[in-house]
């Protein structure tokens, strides 16, 4: 197995915190038998040997390697390597029980390939996309659109208590919303109501009342690309009915 096969887009890889880099190289390292196992068990072995960032681009090589030290540490420190008995030289290690019975949701990282980090809006990127790397589908998902909210709220100055799809048809009405670009025929302009309000109603609004399992990373991927998209219209419009 290789590390640039599990998550192929090396930006990804830089966003990864020290637990999930730690996962990632056990799921490496678990991936070979033996003698190759024991010699990736090797503090200077693992940061040398090409075999470990084969697959990225040269030029990013050096900082993948960087970053990828700092899940060797996050395994030193949680005990899930430990140094081994009786071994030659130094900075050999084992696996611990911890570290041997370890389960790294090899999907979640497979998954990332398929929501690219740059496809994200800068208000949401940290956060929607810790929690999608975790797995927490759904909680991305609320908090993506929360912020789509939010922003409409906020770019269209309206009161705290302006909620929902209701908010999104007074801020994009046809003829008097605030953020409508009256430039635009009207059909276009309703239609533009109608995929705001139509999202909130429809994506955001039954989770913040009820437990919605999403359990599909795909699926979970497009509704956070969409409300970046989203987002990127709410930013190219202003409270004094500009056009674009």
């Amino acid at each position: 197995m290789r590390i640039s096969e599990v998550v192929i887009d090396p930006d990804v890889l830089l966003t990864l915190s020290p637990e999930e880099l730690g996962g990632l190289i056990l799921t490496f390292i678990k991936s070979f038998e033996g003698q190759q196992a024991d010699y990736f068990l090797n503090e200077h072995n693992f940061s040398i040997d090409p075999r470990v960032v084969e697959g990225y681009p040269d030029e990013r090589k050096p900082e993948i390697i960087r970053v990828l030290m700092e899940g060797w540490a996050w395994l030193v420190k949680e005990n899930m390597i430990v140094p081994r008995p009786n071994s030659y030289g130094e900075g050999w290690m084992m696996l611990s029980r911890n570290g041997q019975n370890y389960s790294s949701n090899h999907d979640v990282y497979r998954f990332t390939n398929i929501l690219p980090v740059t496809l994200l809006h800068p208000s949401i990127k940290d956060k929607v996309w810790s929690l999608y790397i975790q797995g927490q589908y759904s909680p991305a998902v609320f908090e993506a659109f929360k912020q789509v909210e939010i922003a409409v709220r906020s770019k269209g100055q309206f009161r705290p208590e302006d909620l929902g799809d209701a908010l999104m048809r007074k801020a994009f009405d046809d003829e008097s919303g605030p953020l409508t670009n009256m430039s635009l025929p009207p059909a276009e302009r309703k239609a533009l109501s109608h995929l705001f309000a139509g999202a909130i109603g429809w994506i955001k609004n039954p989770k913040s009342h009820r437990d919605v399992l999403l359990n599909d990373p795909v699926k979970a991927a497009q509704m956070l690309v969409f409300a970046s998209y989203l987002l990127s219209i709410v930013d190219e419009r202003s409270s004094n009915n500009t056009s674009e």
